[in-house]
């Protein structure tokens, strides 16, 4: 009995979650960011913390349409670093889903722990940045990551402007100039 209430509530939340589901994450990650006790989810959007598990097929529903596409920023150097942050995007007649990941490489002939930090802004609430996920990562020399945001957003509207930003630091440096991955998400 107890098996059978626990695959109906699986189904349920499948079910409620899959607005045409984003892609999900590589095997590798999240790496469930360390900051942000305090997080402000603006008006119209919802926070989603979970693992998203293995890429499973990201199909509309009968009879819907969606857009999405991953977008990146330029790459940054600071110091030994390069890095750049993306973000997947989909979006149907109403609502649109993102999840940002970055990429850091490591020039350096030995290890860094580098500390990085996600926020993003919508052209629905200018001026206001909202943090998304953000963690310390071990990179050995000459090595790179990819690192996934422990978290999803879900917009429940279309037709703005996305923009995730990222900072990265490492030693005792400051924080690196920000780079922005910015798109206009559409309704479909």
């Amino acid at each position: 009995m107890f098996r059978r209430a626990l695959l109906t509530a699986t189904a349920i939340c499948a079910a409620l979650f899959s607005v045409a589901a984003l892609p999900a994450q590589a095997a590798t990650s999240p790496t469930g960011g360390t900051g942000g006790t305090a997080l402000q989810v603006p008006a119209g959007e919802s926070m989603f913390a979970f693992d998203m598990g293995p890429a499973p097929a990201s199909t509309p529903r009968s009879g819907e349409s969606v857009s999405s596409s991953p977008k990146c920023s330029s790459t940054g150097t600071y110091g030994v670093l390069r890095y750049q942050v993306c973000f997947r995007y989909n979006c149907d007649s109403k609502s649109c889903n993102t999840w940002a990941y970055l990429g850091i490489v490591n020039n350096a002939t030995t290890p860094r722990s580098v500390d990085w930090h996600l926020t993003y802004s919508t052209s629905y609430n200018p001026g206001v940045y909202t943090w998304d996920d953000s963690g310390t990562n071990s990179i050995a020399a000459t090595d790179q990551q990819t690192i996934f945001s422990g978290r999803s957003w879900h917009h429940y509207y279309c037709n703005f402007r996305h923009n995730e930003q990222l900072i990265v630091q490492y030693g005792s440096a400051d924080w690196s100039p920000e780079v922005v991955a910015s798109d206009y998400l559409a309704c479909v």
